[in-house]
């Protein structure tokens, strides 16, 4: 999308006062493209079922708000097909900072942040929220069945890339499918990864909050405790399960499994393609931290 496109569907729903700013670009996925614009940013959906997402987040994001001590973007302004756009888009508060694959972490760096982070998410997955009908049932992502297939789609794509000990060190990763029974479903960020981790700066790499809610749904927590295999070193489990609590087998089983397919072979596919040179940088770390490169 163009900057010139992006401004005039922001300041069409900005005060005047607003409209001499310039948009800046801040990045692309699979949903959305996002914009910065002053202290705002905008979400544009890329296919029909962003905008689903969209609506999710505006029923829920301003609720966790209000829970969680963290900072969360609330979705402030929607806005309909505009301007040779055919999506609906939304405009959210911007939270400042950076996000965990634009800074250089420490060892001391991810002890601070094991804490934190088993603290925000053990607040998560014991929210309670009264009206069911706002938040839905995780439609697949928790599937394993169906991250396999994706995982092995991606890794065809690796073949050249990887090499052949690495391509079936990765092979041999995906068919050991752990088995197939699923934990009870508690409230989930559905796509808790470090590039959507906020840190306060570059500098000191305080956890300040958590952006793109957009797979938000009662599912299976091991989506978000995937974390402990694509950002944390094993010595550190034992730290997050601490503030955490317990955490069965089966969970970082599944949590492990889950990290390795989805933030590990899938995104480094999709770094590849997209030329995301930061987030392959992620991708690998994920692999590595796993043994499989």
């Amino acid at each position: 999308m163009k900057s010139d496109l992006i401004k005039s569907l922001i300041t069409d729903l900005l005060p005047n006062d607003l409209k001499e700013e310039s948009p800046e670009f801040l990045g692309s996925g699979w949903d959305f493209e996002v914009w910065r614009y002053g202290e705002y940013v905008g979400r544009f959906s890329k296919h029909v079922k962003a905008e689903l997402f969209l609506e999710k987040e505006k029923k829920i994001l301003p609720v966790l708000s209000k829970v969680l001590n963290c900072s969360v973007p609330i979705p402030l302004l929607s806005g309909q097909p505009l301007n040779n756009f055919e999506y609906k888009y939304q405009i959210y508060n911007y939270i400042s900072g950076n996000t965990i694959i634009e800074c250089d972490l420490d060892l001391n760096d991810k002890i601070k942040l094991t804490k934190d982070i088993a603290v925000f998410l053990k607040e998560l997955h014991t929210v309670n929220i009264q009206n069911k009908t706002v938040v839905p049932l995780d439609l697949g992502r928790g599937d394993l069945s169906h991250n396999r297939i994706r995982a092995l789609e991606s890794l065809l794509i690796l073949k050249d890339y990887l090499g052949k000990t690495q391509f079936n060190n990765c092979m041999g990763f995906i068919e050991s499918i752990p088995p197939l029974s699923h934990p009870s479903s508690v409230l989930i960020h559905g796509d808790f990864c470090p590039q959507n981790i906020i840190l306060n700066n570059i500098r000191e790499r305080r956890f300040k909050g958590v952006i793109d809610w957009s797979g938000v749904c009662y599912g299976d927590p091991s989506l978000d405790l995937s974390i402990l295999y694509t950002l944390f070193p094993d010595d550190m489990r034992d730290l997050f399960v601490q503030e955490y609590g317990h955490i069965s087998e089966n969970i970082l089983n599944r949590s492990k499994y889950l990290g390795v397919c989805r933030y590990g072979i899938r995104a480094l596919s999709f770094a590849i393609r997209e030329k995301k040179k930061l987030h392959e940088n992620a991708a690998l770390y994920v692999l590595k931290l796993n043994s499989l490169i």
